[in-house]
């Protein structure tokens, strides 16, 4: 991770986000990375994924590759709860731990 760090900051770039799978996520931790939920859907806009956060900071919103409604929450720790809640109310939708760095 150091040597692509290295590369990154020498290609000019400012930061770096990653997908995580679960069980790695202490790994960025301990690398300082900074965790976030990403929710995203093809079937509910980005007004329904947002609608079921109660307590989170949302940092950001995409619509990727035109279909796919994206929402990104700032987590202090992972919420494995929210996940599966985000999952059950929204078939279709998918989560996942990012972490990210800035340079």
């Amino acid at each position: 991770m150091v040597e692509i760090e290295k590369r990154i900051k020498h290609l000019d770039y400012h930061g770096i986000t990653l997908g995580a799978v679960e069980g790695a996520e202490e790994f960025y931790a301990k690398l300082g990375y900074t965790g976030s939920l990403l929710i995203q859907s093809e079937e509910h806009s980005i007004d329904e994924l947002k609608s079921l956060n109660e307590s989170y900071e949302v940092i950001g919103t995409n619509v990727y590759d035109g279909s796919v409604n994206q929402v990104w929450l700032r987590l202090p720790s992972i919420n494995r709860e929210l996940q599966r809640k985000y999952e059950e109310t929204f078939p279709g939708c998918d989560t996942q731990m990012t972490f990210g760095k800035s340079f």
